[in-house]
């Protein structure tokens, strides 16, 4: 494998009374073989003996492996002059966005502040990373967090402030594209990892919240990235494109949370159409999945439903150019004729085809 040293740029700090973090801003190249390192430093004003952390990465981005006798193990390795020889370091990936991290001494013994000639040495520890081929070109976000360390004489330090560094990735593909397609109702939800124009046949609203069964909304002119919304539009598929900005799974602004991935929630309200348009709670010891870049509304009432009274007001303000005959299926896909039973959308009016 190749080795692209990481390039560093801003540098990302997080301080408490007694210790001191950082990391870079790194590049990535992404043909899943080209091995980036990113270094972790600290600054001690206290002697300790280990220490646990965790990086979080953007999907696509793994660790490097290195051969090891017979073996390949994961790429990550402890400065040579800060620790003991009783010092070990180890690391895995329990998900494919976080890399847990830990590091101890068998002995109880303290990392060396310095080296052999007593010049400090603020570097902890480096690890390897690799990048998908198939990830989107542009800068994402990584972050250290539950950064801990633990001293000889027992317990540890509170938590480290998150650290934020920035990853831009190079070698990899343009752009990802996420279809919205908007059933029959003209209602849905939408979050996306970046910033969009509204197509011309959509309005877009925040949740702002809630007054008694109804939902409050702040009409929006553009798609704000990771941010959660109530859409109308006319039924249809509406195409996305864009470079992800940040990395988290999942985004709440006001009372609606967005997912970036299929996500099974518990407690909240969903969008359906039962007896109307609206959110509906999941039912108590039941599960709803939600899909990726949907939302649904993070509320733990009791009302039955949560009316969109003035999301469903804006649907009048939704307008096409294209023939008034236009038809839609319940799938929101454009079709000549009626030909088969079912419900369809013509001019913003449902027709139901029946059974001969």
């Amino acid at each position: 494998m190749g080795l692209l040293l990481a390039s560093f740029l801003t540098r990302a700090v997080a301080q408490t009374e007694t210790l001191q973090v950082w990391g870079h801003d790194f590049e990535m190249t992404a043909d899943g073989s080209t091995v980036t390192r990113l270094t972790v430093s600290e600054r001690d004003v206290v002697d300790y003996t280990g220490f646990s952390l965790t990086i979080l990465v953007p999907k696509g981005i793994h660790i490097a492996q290195v051969r090891s006798g017979r073996e390949y193990v994961n790429d990550i390795s402890l400065n040579v002059d800060r620790a003991t020889t009783t010092h070990s370091i180890a690391c895995n990936m329990p998900t494919e966005d976080m890399v847990k991290v830990i590091s101890s001494s068998t002995e109880n013994l303290d990392y060396y502040p310095d080296d052999i000639d007593g010049n400090p040495v603020d570097e902890i520890f480096t690890i390897g990373f690799t990048a998908d081929p198939t990830m989107v070109n542009g800068e994402y976000e990584v972050k250290i967090v539950e950064c801990k360390f633990a001293f000889a004489a027992g317990g540890a330090s509170k938590p480290q402030e998150p650290v934020v560094m920035k990853m831009t990735v190079t070698g990899g593909v343009d752009g990802r594209q996420i279809d919205c397609t908007v059933g029959a109702a003209g209602v849905g939800t939408l979050i996306l990892p970046f910033a969009a124009e509204l197509p011309k046949d959509m309005q877009a609203y925040r949740c702002t919240g809630v007054d008694g069964t109804r939902v409050l909304t702040q009409a929006v002119d553009e798609i704000p990235a990771n941010v959660p919304l109530l859409i109308t539009a006319l039924p249809g598929t509406y195409q996305f494109t864009g470079v992800p900005e940040g990395s988290e799974r999942s985004y709440t602004d006001g009372m609606l949370t967005g997912v970036m991935e299929e996500t099974v929630i518990t407690s909240g309200y969903v969008l359906q159409q039962q007896d109307a348009v609206a959110f509906y709670p999941v039912t108590a010891g039941k599960s709803i999945t939600v899909p990726a870049y949907k939302c649904y509304l993070n509320y733990t009432g009791e009302q039955q439903a949560m009316r969109l009274d003035d999301v469903l007001t804006g649907l009048k303000g939704v307008t096409t150019s294209e023939d008034s005959s236009t038809l839609y299926d319940l799938q929101g896909r454009r079709t000549r004729t009626a030909t088969a039973p079912g419900v369809y959308i013509q001019n913003n009016r449902k027709i139901v085809k029946s059974k001969k």
